[in-house]
C-alpha cells in the first residue's frame, strides 16, 4: 500500500510543492531513517497532503471570489464614475451656459452702470449749475437789498430836503411878499414925490434941480429894489428846480 501511495501520490505531492512548504508535513514513513529526503508512502500523509491542499485551493477560491466581488465593485464603481462624468459633463454645460448668461448679465450690468454714471455726471453737473444760480440769485437779492436800503435813504434824504425847500419857498414867498409890499409903498411914495416934485418944478427952478436929484434917487432905489427882485426870482427857480428834480429821482 506504501508503493502504491507513493506513485499515486507523486502528482499531488508535485502540485503540492508548488503551494505549499514542507515543514508543517511529517516525512513519510521511514522518512527519519533514511537519507532524509521527503516521501510519501502512507495513506495519513496522502490525506494530510490532500486536506493542505484542499484547503489551499479554498483559500484560493476565497481568493477568486474576493477578486471577483472587487471586480465587480470596481465595476459597478466605474459605472458610477462614469455617471458621475455624464453627471459633472451636463454640470459643466450648465455653467457654460450660466457663464455665458452671466457674460451678458455683466455687459448689461456694466451698459447700466456706464448709464447711471453719465447720469449721476448730468446731475453733478446740474447740481453745479444750480449752485452756481443759487449764488448769483443770493448775490442779486444782497444788491438788491443794498439798493433798497440806499433808495430809502435817498427817499428819507428826499423828505427832508422837500421839506428844506417847501420851508424856503415859504421864506422865498414871504419874502416876496415883503418885497412886493416894499415895491408897492415905493411906487405909492414915486407916486406922492412926483406930485411933489412937479409942484416944486413948477415953483422953482431950485426945484427942478431937487426933483432931478430925488427922482435920480428914486431911479436908484428902484433899480435896487428890483435887483433884489431878481435875486429872489433867480432863488426860487433855483428851489423850483431842485424840488423837481428831487421828485424825479424819487
Amino acid at each position: 500500500g506504501g508503493g502504491g501511495g507513493g506513485r499515486g501520490s507523486k502528482p499531488l505531492e508535485a502540485k503540492w510543492k508548488l503551494f505549499v512548504g514542507r515543514s508543517p508535513l511529517c516525512e513519510g514513513c521511514g522518512g527519519g531513517q533514511g537519507s532524509g529526503s521527503k516521501v510519501w508512502k502512507c495513506g495519513p500523509c496522502v490525506r494530510a497532503v490532500e486536506d493542505a491542499y484542499m484547503r489551499s485551493m479554498e483559500r484560493q477560491e476565497a481568493e477568486f471570489q474576493k477578486k471577483q466581488e472587487e471586480s465587480l465593485g470596481r465595476g459597478v464603481e466605474s459605472l458610477r464614475l462614469v455617471d458621475d462624468v455624464e453627471r459633472g459633463r451636463r454640470e459643466i454645460q450648465r455653467l457654460q451656459a450660466a457663464l455665458g448668461e452671466s457674460e451678458s448679465l455683466r455687459a448689461a450690468a456694466e451698459a447700466e452702470t456706464k448709464q447711471l454714471a453719465s447720469r449721476i455726471e448730468g446731475l453733478n453737473e446740474q447740481r453745479e449749475r444750480m449752485l452756481e444760480v443759487q449764488d448769483q440769485i443770493l448775490n442779486d437779492n444782497s444788491e438788491l437789498h443794498a439798493s433798497a436800503q440806499t433808495a430809502n435813504e435817498e427817499l428819507e434824504r428826499a423828505g427832508y430836503v422837500s421839506r428844506d425847500i417847501e420851508h424856503a419857498n415859504e421864506v422865498v414867498r414871504r419874502e416876496n411878499q415883503t418885497l412886493q409890499d416894499r415895491i408897492s409903498g415905493l411906487l405909492e411914495t414915486v407916486g406922492s414925490l412926483r406930485d411933489e416934485l412937479r409942484e416944486s418944478f413948477k415953483a422953482s427952478a431950485d426945484g427942478r434941480e431937487q426933483l432931478s436929484a430925488e427922482r435920480r434917487e428914486w431911479q436908484a432905489t428902484v433899480a435896487t429894489l428890483q435887483q433884489e427882485n431878481e435875486d429872489l426870482r433867480r432863488r426860487l427857480a433855483w428851489l423850483e428846480r431842485v424840488k423837481r428834480d428831487y421828485g424825479e429821482e424819487g
